[in-house]
């Protein structure tokens, strides 16, 4: 109760360890996740589902850090891990 919320996203980020450098986003239109991109679907960026996210040169992982743990603690959006590194 009386810990910042820095302490709390560190917290958190200590009892889930995976990737630090990609999280997965679950999907609002059906149950799922994928690799949660920057450009997801941007106009103009987004050239799905022509060209697939691992092979598009504009693909901008999002890493798993602080601000994503933040978000996702206030229920912004629903993050999932990878667990192998």
């Amino acid at each position: 109760m009386n810990s910042t919320s820095i302490e709390k996203v560190k917290l958190f980020m200590s009892l889930f360890k995976g990737r630090s450098d990609v999280c997965a986003k679950r999907w609002k239109s059906k149950p799922g996740y994928s690799p949660y991109y920057f450009n997801d679907f941007k106009p103009g960026i987004c050239n799905k589902p022509k060209i697939k996210c691992t092979e598009c040169k504009h693909s901008d992982f999002a890493p798993l850090d602080e601000e994503r743990i933040e978000n996702y603690l206030l229920g912004k959006y629903v993050l999932g891990v990878y667990p192998m590194t």
